[in-house]
């Protein structure tokens, strides 16, 4: 295997027949020196000497908010609930050099409003023309965020992604006209766990109880279920960045 020459170069270990080692000549003068000490033989490198460089990589998190614009009484909480987290994350992206995306679905389709990024005032742009109206194509929805995931990645494989749906999980325009909207959107949520990809699920504006199908895409997904009240995107942040530690973890 060849060893990745990227990251900070962080200790030196035995090259150990490593192919195309990132070869560390500090490390490997400092072997035959003390080689030399021991008087076991004059300084000349031996192969025995020769260490490899062992490098730290920085694992770059991709948050995708997907957002049900979709015309109800809760609508209009979950725009709020994903500026406010959007926002809030990208402050702090300096730190990891994070970046934000959101797919909004809404009517028959979905679309993605706002591309990777670490601009806070495009986001703050962007997100000031939220859409709401139409139906719930959940399906569009969930595959949009995760094309531009699975985009990411190939551009940058060490993204960490994280995908953050706002939704009552209650689909009804499915992406094939012949499939039930929700076995569908069950099928596609399981395809997205075997990714890889950490999942935030927030209900924000349900009057009573978390929806069922909601709780059950959570479940799939292997994700964590918030609750979102007034003001409360703080506890959507906290769950980013849990699910960036999961998904670090899992991909390492």
């Amino acid at each position: 295997m060849v060893e990745s020459r990227s990251g900070r170069y962080v200790r030196a270990a035995p090259l150990e027949g490593q192919v195309g080692a990132d070869l560390a000549a500090d490390a490997t003068l400092r072997a035959a020196a003390l080689r030399s000490l021991r008087g076991e033989e004059p300084l000349p490198v031996r192969r025995g000497d020769l260490r490899r460089k062992v490098r730290a990589r920085t694992r770059k998190s991709l948050v995708v908010f997907a957002v049900d614009a979709s015309d109800s009484m809760a609508t209009h909480e979950r725009l709020r609930v994903a500026k406010g987290a959007a926002l809030s994350l990208l402050r702090a992206a300096y730190l990891r050099r994070d970046r934000v995306a959101v797919v909004v679905f809404e009517g028959e389709a979905a679309r993605v409003l706002l591309a990777p990024t670490q601009s806070i005032d495009l986001a703050r742009a962007k997100l000031r023309r939220l859409p709401i109206g139409g139906a719930t194509p959940l399906a569009a929805g969930l595959m949009a965020a995760w094309d531009l995931i699975r985009t990411e990645r190939l551009r940058e494989p060490q993204t960490a992604p994280t995908l953050v749906l706002l939704s009552d999980g209650r689909a009804n325009v499915p992406l094939d006209p012949r499939a039930n909207p929700q076995v569908e959107v069950l099928g596609i949520v399981e395809r997205i766990r075997g990714d890889g990809i950490g999942a935030v699920l927030v209900d924000a504006g349900s009057l009573g109880p978390t929806p069922a199908q909601l709780v059950e895409l959570a479940e799939r997904m292997g994700g964590t279920l918030v609750r979102v009240g007034p003001g409360g995107t703080g506890a959507v942040v906290a769950a980013c960045n849990e699910a960036w530690h999961w998904a670090t973890a899992r991909n390492c």
